[in-house]
This record gives C-alpha cells, structure tokens and sequence, in this order.
C-alpha cells in the first residue's frame, strides 16, 4: 500500500452568490449519484466530481427545472468556470 497526501485549499472566489447558478449549488450540496466522492459533517459537504458526470447532471437539472436560456446559460458557465485539474473538481458546500 502507498500513500497519497494532497493539499485541499478552499477558495470561495467561484462561488455563485445568486440567480440560477446559486440554485443549483444549493441542489448540488445534496447530490449524491453514488459515482461521486463525497464528505459531510455537520452543514458542511466536501465533494469530488468528474466534468462529464456534473456537466450531466447540470443539463438534466436545467432541463427538469424548465429554465429559461439565459439562466441555463449562466448555470453551464459556472460550471465550466469552475477550477477543474484532469477533469475533477472538489468542491466546498456550507449550509
């Protein structure tokens, strides 16, 4: 067995403060797909996720939510603005 130290920094500047972005952030601190890792303690989510699984879930989100252009627009461009390293990101939910 090897072990694998990495460095988690947390940096809130991508974080949506309103409109459609900031709805499904708040969805996606409950997300669990089972495909994805995740962490939670008390009102707080750390969680792991590949692009093409959220990029998914965004787009079924949109489509369930009937959203119109703009706002889908706005959500996918956060998502795609989001730090992503080899195709994953870890993200920081507090509630």
């Amino acid at each position: 067995m090897s072990l694998s130290v990495g460095l988690v920094r947390i940096d809130y500047s991508k974080s949506p403060r309103s409109g459609a972005a900031y709805d499904y952030a708040m969805k996606l601190a409950f997300y669990d797909d089972g495909d994805s890792w995740r962490l939670s303690s008390e009102g707080n989510v750390i969680a792991e996720f590949r692009y093409d699984v959220l990029a998914r879930h965004a787009m079924d989100y949109i489509e369930s939510s009937n959203l119109p252009s703009n706002e889908a627009h706005e959500l996918m461009r956060w998502v795609r603005g989001l730090p992503w390293s080899q195709g994953h990101v870890m993200l920081h939910f507090g509630y």
